[in-house]
């Protein structure tokens, strides 16, 4: 690339530093494979090359010292920064990334060559599809492609095997769908396309998912989605069966006549004696019997038949490619896929052309990979793609506010823990694979197909992570839960819970000797996926939504093995470097979810978020200079968590007996009342500068107003204060405030509240009856002043306290 730039560029010619870093990288360096050429890369490769080509281009660019030389190399960085976009965003490679790619590859390795082979001042821009040179380089890889082909099915195939084949998938889509059987009676259908690919997986078990539909029936071995298994009274064919229905109906073991969950087919549950086998059965008496079943008609509906996650009909058969982070781990990306298929959760493989005869038109959401806290990766899904495009994700079709649950947060356990008697103690449960436990109904598996790595399509049939609507659906499910717990025990025990997502915490009185096993058995009928490990017996501690909660001492910390992980990821924020936007966004979120116990730390949070800001997100290879703000930024949150991060969530004091009403106005000042007592503040000319606007103006009212309360004795209360600006009683609740002024001073404002173990409370007030609205205008009442209160140095040269010759009331 280097000698690409420039034929006449020598080594010699490059800085020194730069020069010793090349040295350095040859003689580490083991010795090379064989070179290969661009046409030659996968995806992936060319992917990693590309980031790796830009990053040395910016490396040189940077240390070149003639200003017109480094001009020109970052002009032709930016020209292939613009070229790798458009080539890995090319619709052909949206489209099917596996069979277009090689024509993207002959198109890099042409268009390179033709520039690096011309002399400096003649060479052609990268960027911009030549549509000309394009189709000819289409033309000629798909008829070698298509020569690849004819001879390795003249090689390896034979006409008994691709029979077989063809008979094969006929088979599935006979028992799989009512609609298939005239594709099966005519011999064609999906059958035709059998031949383009050998079927199923690739061979290596290790790293491609075997073929399977759905469990076979317990009853009658029959594997078919639309098979009626909760009605089922057949019999095995060949073999002696495992279950039977006795004469209740009810599926038992023949072995011993112990119940078996109905549901074994559709939900995995293997419960002996899951009242009778019948969830939605067992969920409708314990309903009935608390007088909720009114509230959760839906939720029975759903059990029964499968819920709507609000996907509407597909009319299009749409499948953009997977995301590039999919190819990081293929064998966890079909070992994820092998799981939910055997577990009958999903069905497949299938072509493109089956999927379509099973259920019509449908559309794929794209997989990737994210990395877990372990090292390993998990796969996601990604419901929200395309962003933008000519046809709308998946998630924008829902409504996810139709889809409404409750949610309790970090406030409703703290409220909840200070509600309880004195020594209660906490108790914690999950759900295992919660979402997955939830069937969708047939209407919407369409828009929950599977676009497998090998290019093979798998129906998912179970509530995915991503979806738009599934916190809510599920939710449902969780919702009811709680309120068949509560209401069993509120009255003889007064036990009491909350949740979040798969996490609940059950708190009871000190009186109670409940286990937790008392309480989850309650659930036993539903045959809730209760997780057998994940969970922790009644005591003084509990871990909720990532802190650990003293529920005796009030005292919430941050786990040690977060705090560490987190201190990982800020260090590199506190000294100069370029970062991606997917770095900044990691981080911000790990601080930003720090900030609900540690409110103090929130408005160290607002450059961080500014930053995140200038990120171009459309941008794949882009890099920004992390800024010295941000780095100060960070090296405050280091010091945070370098020790232990703890808080104090116990119950405030009494109310402050005084409401306060603080009020600024960018004519005059600020004015503060409380009863018949005020306090006046005049803007100095000039105040209106270095950003100090009306945000900040309404920030140093509210801080003004605490310092009052604390000079009235508000040190330990709740103290109630009243604003008429929304931007500030936002920016309190948010953490931090836009503004950088207004900011500052909201750093004071909650070094206040801890200082002073005060809680501050802020409630809106219409200006027309806001009584600080007048001083701040300069309008002063007739009544007594507030006390004198030492004013911050940062804001003394920009206003003077108005009190004339009234005397200060105490």
């Amino acid at each position: 690339m280097l000698s690409g730039h420039a034929h006449g560029t020598k080594t010699k010619e490059l800085p020194e530093s730069l020069s010793g870093m090349l040295d350095s990288v040859a003689k580490s360096a083991a010795l090379p494979e064989p070179k290969r050429q661009d046409a030659d890369l996968s995806l992936p490769e060319m992917w990693a090359a590309a980031n790796n080509m830009l990053m040395y281009m910016a490396i040189i660019a940077n240390d070149t010292v003639d200003p017109e030389k480094k001009n020109l190399l970052h002009q032709e960085r930016d020209g292939w920064r613009k070229a790798f976009n458009e080539i890995f965003n090319h619709n052909l490679v949206m489209e099917d990334p596996v069979k277009n790619w090689p024509t993207l590859a002959e198109y890099v390795d042409n268009i390179r060559k033709k520039i690096y082979l011309r002399p400096v001042g003649s060479r052609i821009k990268p960027f911009g599809i030549r549509d000309k040179l394009f189709r000819q380089i289409s033309d000629t890889v798909q008829k070698r492609t298509a020569a690849a082909e004819l001879s390795a099915t003249i090689q390896s195939a034979s006409a008994a095997a691709v029979a077989a084949a063809q008979a094969a998938i006929h088979a599935q889509l006979a028992s799989s769908s009512k609609q298939s059987s005239s594709a099966a009676a005519s011999g064609s259908g999906g059958g035709g396309s059998s031949s383009k690919k050998s079927k199923p997986f690739r061979s290596d078990p290790s790293s491609q998912p075997a073929r399977r539909g759905v469990t076979g029936c317990i009853i009658c071995g029959v594997v078919d989605a639309n098979h009626k298994y909760k009605s089922c009274t057949g019999a095995p064919k060949g073999h002696d069966a495992h279950a039977k229905r006795d004469k209740d109906g009810n599926i038992v073991r023949r072995s011993d006549g112990s119940t078996i969950c109905h549901q074994f087919n559709l939900t995995g549950c293997k419960q002996t004696n899951c009242s009778k086998g019948r969830h939605d059965e067992g969920l409708k008496t314990l309903l009935e019997r608390y007088n909720l079943l009114s509230a959760f008609l839906e939720l029975m509906e759903g059990l029964e038949k499968g819920f709507n996650f609000g996907i509407p009909p597909i009319t299009v058969t749409r499948t953009p490619p997977n995301h590039k982070s999919a190819t990081s781990d293929l064998k966890t990306l079909n070992s994820a896929i092998e799981k939910e298929i055997g577990l009958g959760r999903a069905c497949g493989p299938y072509t493109k052309e089956e999927v379509e005869d099973l259920i019509g038109p449908f559309q794929t959401s794209p997989l990737g990979l994210v990395p877990k806290p372990n090292g390993k990766w998990r796969m996601v899904q990604d419901f929200s793609y395309p962003r933008k495009g000519d046809y709308p994700a998946i998630n924008n079709y829902i409504a996810s506010d139709e889809f409404v649950c409750a949610w309790h947060g970090y406030w409703d356990f703290v409220d909840l823990a200070r509600f309880m008697p004195p020594g209660s103690l906490a108790a914690m449960a999950d759900a295992s694979e919660a979402f997955r436990a939830v069937g969708a109904a047939k209407d919407q598996w369409p828009g929950l197909v599977i676009l497998a790595p090998s290019g093979w399509f798998i129906i998912d049939t179970r509530l995915p992570f991503g979806l738009a609507s599934a916190t809510g659906v599920w939710g449902s499910v969780a919702d009811a839960t709680l309120a068949i717990i509560h209401a069993h025990f509120d009255t003889e025990v007064g036990l009491r819970a909350v949740k979040w997502v798969d996490d609940f915490v059950f708190m009871k009185p000190p009186s109670s000797d409940l286990l937790l096993d008392h309480v989850l058995a309650v659930t036993e009928p539903l045959g809730f996926p209760w997780h057998p490990e994940k969970r922790s017996e009644f005591a003084s501690e509990v871990r909720y939504l990532g802190f650990e909660f003293n529920v005796h001492t009030f005292v919430v910390q941050l786990p040690e093995d977060k705090a560490a992980k987190y201190r990982e990821r800020v260090l590199p924020f506190t000294k100069s470097g370029h970062v991606r936007l997917k770095d900044v966004e990691r981080v911000f979120g790990c601080l930003q979810h720090i900030i609900i116990m540690a409110r103090d730390l929130g408005p160290h949070l607002a450059d961080f978020a500014e930053f995140l800001g200038v990120f171009d997100r459309e941008d794949l290879f882009q890099h920004r200079f992390i800024p010295a703000r941000v780095q100060d930024e960070a090296k405050v949150w280091l010091k945070a968590l370098g020790s232990p991060l703890r808080r104090s969530f116990a119950a405030p004091g009494p109310p402050f007996p005084h409401d306060i009403f603080v009020d600024a106005s960018t004519e005059w000042g600020i004015g503060i009342t409380s009863g018949e007592r005020w306090a006046a503040f005049k803007f100095r000319p000039g105040w209106q500068q270095e950003s100090r606007q009306i945000l900040w103006a309404e920030a140093v009212a509210l801080e003004f107003g605490l310092l009052v309360a604390i000079e009235m004795g508000g040190a330990g209360h709740s103290i109630l204060i009243h604003s008429d600006n929304q931007g500030v009683i936002g920016a309190f609740r948010f953490g931090r405030c836009r503004g950088r002024q207004a900011n500052t001073v909201l750093k004071r404002i909650v070094n206040l509240e801890r200082a002073h173990k005060f809680e501050l409370r802020i409630k809106y007030v219409p200006t027309a009856v806001n009584p600080a609205d007048g001083p701040s205008r300069g309008e002063f009442p007739p009544g007594p002043m507030l006390p004198a209160f030492n004013i911050p140095a940062p804001v003394q040269p920009f206003l003077d306290d108005v009190r004339g010759a009234q005397p200060s009331a105490q």
